[in-house]
């Protein structure tokens, strides 16, 4: 790799960024905290929940025989020895009412807490691209600049040969002019490797990788064959329902629920 000889990668000078928020919601860390905090909003309505009776209603049917009298076991499959059962059910929980209503307190304090992760990791990604933006707009200025500065350097080692072969002055004054190129030219290399760099760093802090996908399934159908082969997942493995919401239906923020 270090024998073939290579250039710095060139930059576009624009980027299309797209919208900020629908690209922001491509990252993964972003996702994963919406939805710790969508799951933890609904645990608060689960546990409320169980401040309110469950009903329900049961029943059995078979048959039944003894061998105990004029009973006879052969008698099991017959019709006059069905039984049957039904009847109805209540679960209330009545007597544990504060300790249900503090599970919903310490529930809705898990979600301030995974609301507020969500807004820092959503804030944090924001700051991640200004500063990948503003150091892909600012960049180029500084290459250009050194660009400048190295021709520049260029001419004064030019001049300084030049007064050195007339004997105005002595060597130690090329050898400073050529160090001072040196600097200068070394800088801008680095300021030139900086500008690819700084257009890695808006896709990846935009979530990129969006584009490689196009086109494709959201899952591989290799890993939803092997998948659905495991478990039966029924329609959930289907195209409609492995892709991301869009950004109409996503457009509500985050909210506590409305129990």
């Amino acid at each position: 790799m270090l024998d073939a000889a290579g250039s710095i990668p060139t930059a576009p000078l624009t980027v299309a960024v797209g919208i900020p928020r629908d690209l922001l919601r491509r990252r993964p860390d972003i996702q994963r905290a919406e939805h710790i905090a969508a799951s933890q909003s609904a645990l608060i309505g689960a546990t409320e929940a169980e401040l309110y009776p469950a009903f329900s209603l049961s029943g059995t049917f078979g048959f039944i025989t003894s061998n105990a009298g004029p009973a006879k076991l052969g008698n099991l499959v017959a019709w006059n020895s069905r039984a049957a059962a039904v009847g109805p059910a209540v679960d209330w929980n009545i007597f544990n009412y504060g300790q249900i209503t503090n599970q919903v307190r310490a529930q809705d304090a898990r979600f301030q807490q995974t609301a507020i992760a969500y807004q820092n990791i959503v804030l944090a990604a924001q700051r991640e691209v200004e500063d990948a933006l503003s150091a892909f707009v600012e960049d180029p200025a500084a290459v250009q600049h050194l660009s400048d500065a190295a021709a520049a350097a260029r001419r004064s080692v030019e001049l300084a040969l030049i007064q050195y072969r007339e004997g105005a002055t002595d060597y130690t004054t090329v050898l400073t002019a050529q160090q001072n190129q040196l600097r200068i030219e070394d800088q801008l290399t680095s300021a030139r490797g900086n500008v690819p760099k700084d257009l890695i760093a808006v896709y990846r802090a935009l979530g990129g990788g969006w584009q490689l996908r196009q086109g494709h399934d959201f899952v591989p159908a290799t890993t939803r064959d092997e998948m659905a082969h495991r478990t039966d997942w029924g329609h959930l493995l289907e195209k409609p329902a492995l892709e991301p919401a869009s950004s109409a239906q996503r457009a509500e923020p985050l909210r506590a629920p409305d129990w």
